[in-house]
């Protein structure tokens, strides 16, 4: 069962996401991306509860297509902002968003991260390590990840003219069509609780779920999620 359908706390991991996005004021949206494959998995988690949730759409064949597919679902609504998330990523805070909504102000591109604490290491070939990264000024991304609505749909419409559908995250895609990403600090804690939680992140090949919010004005949104 892909990890977004499991059941934490007497509750799909996927509904304490929409539930947080759905609760703010200043969401006015929420779309819901969905593999194929899973719709009786989503109609059993009961997630539709509030107005602002739209019918979930399908997602395409890679991480990308699906994201895609959720930013054309919402081009009737001609949002200022979008925030896409990982509906695997259950415990994300309503001040992270509205964080990352507030910072969307001030660039066209804004994402949740956590400054890197770990050492880093890199290998030879044979598993020995070669030398000791600098982790200074090195952050690990998060989600959600907001953009201004029109900017991240042009990019992504150019990145799949371009034939390119190997972006790890919305950030890298908004960095080669020349979008500027600001960084919003996170909670490690946080993001520890849910990778014990069996958390999937960003970058596998097939979209499972996603969520993706619209904020009001120029600050709104939510978006999927991939399998490991």
């Amino acid at each position: 069962m892909p990890k977004q359908y499991a059941v934490i706390g007497g509750a799909p991991v996927i509904k304490y996401a929409v539930d947080t996005f759905a609760a703010l004021k200043s969401i006015s949206a929420v779309q819901i991306i969905t593999h194929p494959d899973d719709d009786k998995l989503f109609s059993d988690c009961a997630v539709m509860t509030s107005t602002k949730i739209s019918p979930p759409v399908h997602g395409g064949a890679t991480r990308q297509a699906s994201v895609l597919a959720g930013l054309e679902a919402v081009a009737a609504l001609s949002p200022d902002l979008v925030l896409i998330h990982d509906a695997a990523r259950p415990f994300v805070s309503s001040q992270t968003i509205e964080n990352v909504i507030a910072a969307l102000a001030r660039a066209p591109g804004a994402i949740a991260a956590v400054p890197l604490a770990d050492t880093l290491k890199r290998a030879h070939p044979d598993g020995t390590i070669a030398s000791t990264i600098d982790r200074a000024g090195l952050w690990r991304a998060q989600t959600p990840q907001g953009f201004h609505y029109s900017a991240i749909l042009q990019a992504h419409r150019a990145a799949t003219a371009a034939g390119r559908q190997d972006f790890t995250d919305d950030a890298a895609l908004a960095e080669w069509a020349g979008i500027k990403v600001a960084l919003v600090e996170d909670s490690a804690a946080r993001e520890a609780l849910a990778r014990n939680q069996g958390d999937a992140a960003l970058g596998a090949e097939i979209s499972r779920v996603g969520v993706g919010c619209i904020a009001k004005s120029a600050l709104h949104g939510q978006m999927p999620e991939q399998p490991s």
